[in-house]
């Protein structure tokens, strides 16, 4: 029986009780944050789906044939390996920069090819191997001489320390 002085109280009335079903209750803010964190959620979860557009993923990148699949840790990479395959011979005037003299290459071709002809994965995690290899053949198919690519890659990229032991271009 409740005290004399308290009137009883239904369950879930009363003023305390109005209180606590309007912090649970879904006003229109709530709504509004619910369906917002819904829809952000969902273009998330898109996005990921298409292979996260406007990154590299070597999901997303359409392969051509004849590249081993180091080749496309990004499309800056690729984009070295083709201009690789494109220029193989020429590869083999130009000094690499990057250190790898020290692992007996002899030329830029070194970076990309085994001796046995095979793709080296080496220029898939150096920048350097694969920038030269851009520039040889931005260089090259813009109508420069070799002669005239390797006086600008050595100019380029010769302060950053000792290349290869490549033959000079005749």
């Amino acid at each position: 029986m409740p005290p004399k002085d308290r009137p009883a109280r239904t369950p879930g009335k009363g003023p305390r009780n109005q209180r606590l079903n309007t912090r649970r209750g879904s006003s229109p803010t709530r709504m509004l944050l619910a369906l917002g964190g819904g829809a952000v959620l969902l273009t998330a979860l898109l996005w990921l789906a298409a292979g996260r557009p406007g990154f590299d993923s070597p999901l997303a990148t359409p392969r051509p044939t004849g590249f081993p699949a180091f080749a496309y840790n990004s499309s800056v990479t690729l984009a070295g390996y083709q201009a690789a395959a494109s220029h193989t011979e020429e590869l083999d005037w130009i000094p690499c920069y990057c250190g790898c003299a020290s692992e007996q290459h002899r030329s830029l071709r070194d970076c990309f090819y085994k001796p046995d002809g095979s793709y080296n994965d080496h220029a898939s995690n150096c920048h350097i191997c694969v920038e030269e290899s851009t520039d040889l053949a931005k260089g090259l198919e813009g109508g420069k001489s070799l002669k005239d690519m390797r006086t600008a890659i050595d100019s380029k990229f010769g302060a950053r320390g000792g290349g290869t032991l490549t033959p000079p271009v005749i």
